[in-house]
C-alpha cells in the first residue's frame, strides 16, 4: 500500500527539478548574452575627448562639436596616430559638448546628420552640408 502513491510523488519531484534546470539554463543563457550592452562604459578615448579643451589663457577649442540632436553619431580620428577620439558604435547624448585640442590635430570627422550638431573650429561656426553623413577634416 503507498508504493503507487510514492512513484508518483519522486516522478512529480523530478519534473520539478528538470522544469527548473531548463527555466534556469535559459536564464543564465539570456544574462550571458552579448548583443549589446544597456549601459556601455566609455573607453579612456572618450573620455579624453570630452573633457575641456581650452588652454591656460581660455582660448576655444580648436574643434566643437555642439550634439543638438538625438541618435547623433560622431566619429573622430586622428589622422597622425589613427587614434579613434570618438567612436560611432553608439549615439552622443543630445546637449553634448565634444571638445578637442589643437594637439589632438589633424583630425577626421564623420556626423551622421548634419542637423544633429553644430561645429566650431577654433571658435567659428561651420556651414553644415546637406550631406549625410557630415564629412570633413580639420588640420593642425
Amino acid at each position: 500500500p503507498g508504493g503507487t502513491g510514492r512513484y508518483l510523488a519522486v516522478a512529480g519531484a523530478a519534473l520539478l527539478v528538470l522544469v527548473l534546470l531548463i527555466v534556469g539554463g535559459l536564464a543564465l543563457k539570456s544574462a550571458l548574452s552579448t548583443k549589446g550592452q544597456a549601459h556601455p562604459s566609455p573607453s579612456p578615448t572618450q573620455a579624453a575627448a570630452t573633457q575641456p579643451a581650452t588652454g591656460s589663457s581660455g582660448d576655444p577649442a580648436a574643434l566643437e562639436i555642439k550634439v543638438t540632436g538625438a541618435a547623433c553619431k560622431v566619429f573622430v580620428e586622428n589622422q597622425r596616430s589613427n587614434d579613434v577620439l570618438q567612436d560611432d558604435s553608439t549615439p552622443v547624448q543630445a546637449e553634448t559638448d565634444l571638445r578637442y585640442r589643437q594637439d589632438q590635430l589633424p583630425v577626421t570627422v564623420e556626423i551622421s546628420d548634419p542637423r544633429c550638431a553644430s561645429v566650431y573650429v577654433h571658435g567659428r561656426q561651420q556651414p553644415e552640408t546637406g550631406a549625410k553623413p557630415w564629412s570633413f577634416t580639420v588640420g593642425g
